[in-house]
């Protein structure tokens, strides 16, 4: 799957990756201290490339669910628009379902719906460690 997307952007792919070989032939034209920056630089750029498809394919494969209507509850984050007959009932731009959302769906006869599914306490975790790793180094 990872594959399969990093193919989608073929043409991003190599855009990217011819303009890294520049970046490095240049820095061979340059002091020391610019080639380090410069190969710090490839080595982001790539590695932020590769991040970013790595991470939408997790999304695509742990952190979305088709649930049945009766799992859902207030909270819950739309991943997809609800249609029927190409006529959008819910969009996913809504923050989170409330209790009118889950009831308009029940009217409708929507049976399932594709949901994001998330990682508890991610946040409080990360500032948690950020504030310790701040406060033990300063």
């Amino acid at each position: 799957m990872f594959l399969s997307a990093i193919k989608k952007y073929r043409r991003l792919h190599s855009i990217l990756l011819g303009l890294c070989i520049l970046v490095l032939v240049f820095g061979f034209l340059t002091p020391t201290v610019t080639q380090i920056l410069l190969a710090a630089l490839v080595v982001a750029l790539i590695a932020s490339f590769y991040l970013s498809f790595f991470i939408r394919v997790v999304e695509k494969v742990s952190f979305l669910r088709f649930v049945p209507l009766k799992e859902l509850t207030e909270g819950d984050w739309l991943a997809k628009d609800v249609k029927i007959k190409n006529k959008i009932i819910l969009s996913a731009r809504i923050p989170s379902l409330e209790e009118k959302h889950i009831h308009l769906l029940k009217e409708k006869g929507i049976k399932r719906v594709w949901i994001k599914i998330g990682i508890p306490f991610v946040p409080a975790y990360f500032i948690a460690v950020l504030s310790t790793v701040l406060i033990f180094f300063f």
